[in-house]
């Protein structure tokens, strides 16, 4: 056998209708990609016509565009959303159960 190296593709896959010029990546797949990189890619199908007037969708077309190796900049990355966790259901040692208020005092009401 020739001296032939194998090496592992890390691929990143998104289908969209639009024109592909945004798409939604989770926290995860970022991570994924840049632990990965150089050995990964971003495959998108973007332009894909989405049919929904029988049973089922259906699509059908879309155009295969791929970067690798894929470099996530921070600057090609736009926050959308974030979790925040509450204060409902934590209770303070001075709180009563039953008596709080929906707001907090000094908000109106």
């Amino acid at each position: 056998m020739l001296g032939v190296t194998l090496r592992q593709l890390h691929v990143e896959v998104k289908g969209t209708t639009s024109a592909g010029l945004e798409l939604i990546l989770t926290r995860a797949e970022v991570e994924k990609q840049r632990k990965c990189y150089p050995d990964n890619a971003l495959v998108v199908v973007h332009s894909i016509e989405l049919d929904r007037t029988g049973e089922e969708p259906a699509t059908s077309g879309g155009v295969l565009h791929c970067t690798s190796p894929w470099a996530v900049e921070d600057a090609d990355l736009t926050v959308i959303s974030y979790a925040y966790r509450t204060q409902v259901g934590r209770q303070l040692s001075s709180d009563v159960v039953g008596e709080q208020g929906l707001f907090p005092p000094g908000v109106p009401q």
